[in-house]
């Protein structure tokens, strides 16, 4: 579990991950290969947030929409090695 708390959640990137609301945030998920994972989740029908993959605390990071509802957002994370 990681608590998280934005400085300024009137930046567009936190409203867009709905850090401005109060709640569970995002579930994230590890994998292997950040490329291959995010090919198969677009062909699922998830839709990558812009600006990502990029780096992130423990490696390369990337937050989609799930094709199921507009309000959740997914995290995968390829940790350094």
């Amino acid at each position: 579990v990681e608590l998280l708390e934005y400085q300024n959640p009137a930046l567009p990137l936190v409203k867009l991950l709905k850090g401005d609301r109060v709640g569970l945030n995002h579930v994230c998920y590890e994998v292997e290969e950040m490329e291959k994972a995010l090919k198969k989740l677009e062909k699922k029908g998830f839709k990558i947030i812009e600006g990502f993959p990029r780096k992130g605390v423990h490696g390369k990071i990337a937050f989609l929409i799930p094709p199921h509802t507009v309000e959740e957002r997914i995290e995968i994370l390829e940790l350094e090695k």
